[in-house]
């Protein structure tokens, strides 16, 4: 049972039983428990780099800033021309044949190059 009473002038002492104790314990381990996992999940600027005391500091890089800017690009599915590498009947792909694709190529679409080797 919870019982408070007056101690002197503003201070308020409170009572707890075991059950109440308890309670009060296992709110205290979740608190630092979840203070642990959020130290934990805190991004890695705030910690000592992973690679610290392994690699000379010299030879790191930051790769922190590192993707393609913007964003990939979601419009990759617009094919103007799909171009396979052994060629047709009369012969293999020739790189001009690539070039003329890429440059007749409208803006936005792409031109895919299927699975092989392009000879040069």
């Amino acid at each position: 049972m919870l019982s408070t009473g007056l101690n002197g002038p503003g201070i308020t002492v409170i009572d707890l039983n075991s059950r109440q104790r308890e309670g009060l314990k296992m709110k205290c381990v979740h608190l630092l428990l979840f203070s642990l996992v959020l130290f934990l999940i805190l991004p890695t600027s705030a910690h000592a780099q992973a690679w610290s005391g392994i690699l000379d500091p010299s030879r790191a890089i930051d790769w922190s800033q590192a993707g393609v800017p913007g964003g990939i690009p979601t419009n990759r599915t617009k094919a103007c021309a799909t171009i396979a590498p052994e060629g047709t009947k009369a012969g293999p792909v020739a790189p001009n044949d690539i070039n003329k694709a890429i440059a007749s190529c409208p803006a936005g679409g792409v031109v895919l190059l299927q699975a092989g080797v392009v000879l040069s």
